[in-house]
């Protein structure tokens, strides 16, 4: 890497303040300056979250299916009209 001796330790400090699964993913990859590098941290970390977004729809999915092909629950409306208070006559 060319870097100069004030930006590689401005670099060693960004990678030590990186989320330890970022940084692991980003030292497989090429970088020459500080802005490579948050490049590819902010490139790392968008791919991680959009990934994370796709596993819960796919969780929630099942759910939301679930309740929209179940039956509406629904009740017996008892009459109110006057000839069902009525008692029965002997």
């Amino acid at each position: 890497m060319n870097l100069r001796e004030g930006e590689t330790q401005t670099v060693v400090m960004y990678l030590a303040g990186l989320d330890e699964e970022i940084a692991h993913v980003i030292e497989l990859h090429p970088y020459t300056t500080l802005d490579d590098l948050s490049s590819l941290a902010y490139k790392v970390e968008l791919q991680r979250s959009m990934e994370k977004e796709k596993l819960v729809s796919h969780q929630i999915e099942p759910i939301i299916s679930k309740k929209t092909t179940q039956k509406p629950f629904k009740t017996k409306l008892h009459s109110t009209k006057p000839s069902a208070l009525k008692t029965p006559t002997k």
